[in-house]
């Protein structure tokens, strides 16, 4: 199974399962707020021999930078950025909401000079005593988006009634839309969320219809060593 269906699987569940906590603690839940459970799926998906850095600073076209997380899975080497976007359920692909979280990690990986960053990789490595058998075949750029699908309303019962309207054909035409915009390789969603109402700083009441996981551009194209 691959990096990006495991991962998938692993966050949407263990953000179903642990959602109505995480947003009593944070409300909307954003990315950095969100890298502990990213992790932990992490750790849980490779095997002993591999290893996960957070933040792992980088130089970007000449500007100090940072990635996400890098990772060893299968004797690749993952360069991920990750990214929590959420949009109204209705707005169109293009709205800015919804096409500005893609965008921004792919774009954070596109900067990434790719000699420099391959000779970086491979030095940590030659300078080790690796086993042949445990030395990585290359790099795997991966943008990842985890997307918030949300409505809103003046009422919560014509909020309740919006929710409950949804069905599972509408969401999956949702998310294959956007899935479409990005021209990812890979995407998942999970739609039976809890019902979720958010009062907080005046704002009008919202729920969760379900969130989409998004990975792998085509424009982002491996390094082999």
């Amino acid at each position: 199974m691959s990096l990006s269906r495991r991962l998938s699987n692993n966050i949407l569940q263990k953000f179903h399962d642990d959602y109505d906590i995480i947003s009593g603690i944070s409300g909307k839940i954003q990315e950095r707020s969100f890298y502990g459970m990213i992790s932990l799926s992490l750790s849980k998906i490779i095997s002993n021999n591999d290893v996960i850095f957070t933040e792992m600073p980088i130089n970007r076209n000449e500007n100090n930078g940072r990635i996400d997380f890098i990772l060893t899975y299968r004797r690749w080497i993952y360069a991920i950025e990750f990214k929590v976007g959420y949009a109204n359920f209705y707005r169109n692909e293009n709205n800015e909401n919804v096409s500005r979280p893609w965008n921004g990690v792919v774009n954070q990986l596109k900067s990434i000079p790719r000699r420099e960053f391959k000779n970086k990789i491979k030095n940590i490595f030659d300078c080790r005593d690796v086993s042949k058998r445990l030395l990585p075949r290359g790099i795997v750029f991966l943008p990842v988006v985890l997307f918030g699908h949300i409505i809103t309303s003046d009422n919560n019962v014509d909020l309740e009634n919006q929710f409950n309207s949804i069905n599972e054909d509408d969401f999956l035409t949702r998310h294959n839309t956007i899935h479409k915009s990005y021209e990812c390789k890979y995407s998942e969603y999970k739609r039976d969320f809890n019902y979720i109402n958010y009062t907080r700083n005046r704002q009008k009441p919202r729920a969760i219809v379900g969130f989409s996981f998004y990975s792998g551009h085509n424009a982002l194209c491996d390094i082999k060593f």
